[in-house]
């Protein structure tokens, strides 16, 4: 469902963030409340009874390997590849010529669009890595590529930061002291705001009319969070743990954010090998974290309990100041994108209003998805950052 609306659904020109991807993103969050839920009713206190104590977690895993296995076989039963790529038919070349070359060498009217193949696919076993790492090198329009790795690398950062794990620690240690019933409750008020903010969020934004919308979304949601883990290294009471949760409105559009934002760079066949990446990193990341905070928790256990969160606001800190940078970098192709979206529609006007013109306007391929995620060369980037540098100039596709 993500990955479709990622690839028919993002728009040149527009950021808005759709908002079946926050719904998705939400019906994730909901197995994680119907898991707290369930939690919160099988578990027994360990006070009451050890055995049945013991007993209450195996019954929750036996539960949990159930569901996950009835998922593994319904996607390799049911789930299906929908996407067949058709020829891309614009690029950054749109830009260079104001008007339009008509190809007389045949003499007739046939269209020919010069579309560039993407490189041969690797062969042999490690043709599926090869294409991973393809995405993240594929030569792409100006900073396109950089701020590509970047929103990856801070991906990494971000849910490396996330673990709540730690939380679960510092709650079972005085002054707090949860037991596993208010733990249950805490992680059910947390998720359930969390997943509000999914679709609130994305909501909110199609009220305004601002370049990368979807990016500012996941500058305001990681501050958010970095904010709540601040209060959290301070925090001496259950109260102050629980206003946290609060912030869990705006830290949901964390997930709908970078869903709509990552895509937005490549073309349509790499949106899921895209996020096939995004969930490697999603997977490594809890592994790296429990071994780095876990030793910094006990470390500091004596002196500052709360350090590891506060160590964990200053990653997020990080985060935000370079999303930042890669919202600053990437605003050119976003301007870009929205002129060329005007052009179009001026266009298709005057075609309208004109039924004897001769140069007939080709509509682009519906297959490509932004300027930004198109393959160049280096001619074209050396065209593009001179047309840059002076007067926009508008231009359309040769036939």
């Amino acid at each position: 469902m993500v990955t479709d609306d990622c690839r028919h659904k993002l728009k040149p020109g527009c950021s808005t963030v759709p908002i079946r991807i926050g719904v998705a993103s939400f019906l994730q969050i909901v197995g994680a409340i119907i898991g707290n839920f369930g939690v919160e009713i099988l578990s027994v206190d360990s006070k009451a009874n050890i055995e049945s104590h013991t007993m209450s977690y195996i019954r929750c895993s036996f539960i949990q390997a159930s569901i996950a296995f009835v998922g593994l076989m319904y996607a390799f039963l049911y789930v299906r590849e929908t996407h067949f790529p058709k020829r891309e038919g614009f690029g950054y070349t749109e830009f260079q010529n104001s008007n339009l070359d008509l190809s007389s060498e045949n003499g007739d009217d046939a269209e020919s669009v010069e579309v560039r193949q993407s490189p041969p696919r690797r062969a042999g076993p490690l043709k599926y890595v090869g294409s991973l790492v393809e995405v993240l090198t594929e030569q792409r329009p100006g900073f396109t590529r950089l701020c590509l790795c970047l929103s990856l690398f801070f991906v990494f950062v971000e849910f490396l930061a996330l673990d709540t794990n730690i939380l679960f620690l510092l709650v079972k240690r005085a002054p707090f002291a949860w037991s596993d019933k208010i733990w249950s409750i805490f992680s059910l008020v947390k998720t359930s705001v969390f997943g509000a903010g999914m679709i609130v969020c994305p909501l909110l934004l199609t009220l305004v009319h601002w370049l990368g919308k979807d990016s500012l979304m996941i500058i305001i949601s990681i501050a958010a969070s970095a904010a709540s883990f601040f209060l959290i290294s301070q925090a001496t009471t259950t109260e102050e743990i629980f206003i946290t949760a609060g912030l869990g409105i705006l830290t949901g559009a964390i997930s709908p954010g970078y869903r709509s934002f990552l895509p937005r760079m490549v073309s349509k066949e790499q949106t899921a090998r895209l996020f096939t990446v995004v969930h490697v990193i999603m997977t490594i990341c809890p592994i790296i974290s429990t071994t780095i905070f876990n030793n910094v928790f006990s470390l500091t256990l004596d002196t500052w309990p709360g350090f590891v969160f506060f160590l964990g606001g200053i990653l997020q800190t990080v985060v935000v100041f370079g999303q930042i940078i890669v919202h600053i970098l990437m605003r050119p192709q976003w301007r870009m994108e929205k002129m060329l979206r005007e052009h179009r529609k001026n266009e298709i006007v005057t075609e309208n209003d004109d039924p004897r013109e001769e140069h007939r306007v080709v509509e682009a391929d519906p297959e490509q998805r932004s300027v930004s995620n198109t393959t160049v060369m280096g001619s074209d980037i050396q065209a593009s950052q001179e047309n840059s540098s002076g007067t926009p100039r508008q231009g359309i596709l040769k036939v």
